[in-house]
């Protein structure tokens, strides 16, 4: 009955992020960059998490698979979104 969840040796870090950057009012498609970007430090900062980042959204009429990326991919991606921020602030 929870409003997210994370399972495994990472999930601490997940946790971290959604404790930190969730809300209640997030739309669909804020949830699921909260989701990936949860998840990408989960495997980023546990070795034992893999590299692989699953993402489904859970709904009343079951569970949909969102992606599956390696998170050696998103690492680049958030560094350029990161060097970008900065560049702008």
């Amino acid at each position: 009955h929870g409003r997210y969840f994370s399972v495994g040796s990472g999930s601490t870090y997940a946790y971290g992020v959604l404790d930190t950057y969730y809300r209640p009012d997030l739309t669909v498609e804020e949830a699921i960059d909260l989701g990936k970007r949860a998840i990408y430090h989960a495997c980023h900062r546990d070795a034992m998490s893999g590299s692989i980042n699953n993402l489904y959204h859970v709904t009343k009429d079951g569970w949909v698979k969102i992606h599956a990326i390696d998170t050696n991919d998103m690492h680049y991606q958030f560094l350029e979104e990161k060097k970008n921020a900065r560049m702008e602030s």
